[in-house]
């Protein structure tokens, strides 16, 4: 099976405007985001986001399909979620089914909406191809680091606004240093991330060698 193209996979929070984003996440985190008033976008550790890309095993359930839909279930490990992908185009019987039955079965990059229906939780699939292990590795990553990145923004947001009332407590000043981190070593951190990524990725890479040879 071949890899994933990597401008799908290595995505973080792509925003083409305000009201549109694209969001890396588990199936665990889809679980849990909270849908917003709106109804259209959902939020996730206060970050909102209206498409999401998960990297995750598909299995269609033949019970629920057909000529108008494909249902799957997605389950990346960390849980399991609806999936359902509709006839869009109008695709003939033979043509739709050979679509939805192209992934079954597999690893595969999933990009979509949440909908949520009563309590239960939907991706709205709009495109879905084949995925390798070194993606669904980088993808976890991903999602922890984009949460890590997110947690660290509105802390740094909570910070900024009660920063004056933290400088005239002279004692409260040294906490408060070390809670920041400069923006140098911010990158440094994010460099080591990547240099560690890397890392695994080559060495899944070996491992898969040496097993094959």
């Amino acid at each position: 099976m071949e890899d994933c193209e990597p401008l799908l996979v290595e995505t973080t929070v792509i925003k083409s405007s305000e009201t549109e984003s694209i969001r890396p996440i588990t199936v665990y985190q889809a679980l849990q985001a909270e849908r917003l008033p709106s109804d259209v976008q959902f939020s996730l550790g206060g970050a909102k986001f209206n498409k999401v890309l998960l990297v995750t095993h598909v299995m269609l359930r033949f019970s629920d399909t057909n000529d108008a839909r494909g249902a799957y279930d997605l389950d990346d490990g960390t849980g399991r979620i609806y999936g359902s992908r509709l006839n869009t185009a109008g695709q003939d019987h033979a043509a739709f089914s050979a679509t939805i039955r192209q992934f079954d079965n597999s690893l595969a990059c999933v990009m979509g909406k949440i909908i949520q229906r009563g309590q239960q939780k939907i991706v709205d699939i709009e495109s879905m191809i084949g995925a390798g292990y070194h993606q669904a590795m980088y993808h976890a990553l991903d999602c922890m680091r984009t949460s890590l990145v997110i947690a660290e923004t509105y802390k740094e947001q909570a910070h900024n606004a009660d920063e004056d009332e933290m400088l005239v407590v002279q004692e409260f000043k040294g906490d408060a240093e070390a809670i920041i981190a400069p923006d140098s070593m911010m990158k440094v951190e994010m460099s080591a991330f990547l240099s560690l990524l890397r890392l695994l990725l080559d060495r899944h890479h070996s491992m898969a060698i040496i097993v094959m040879v």
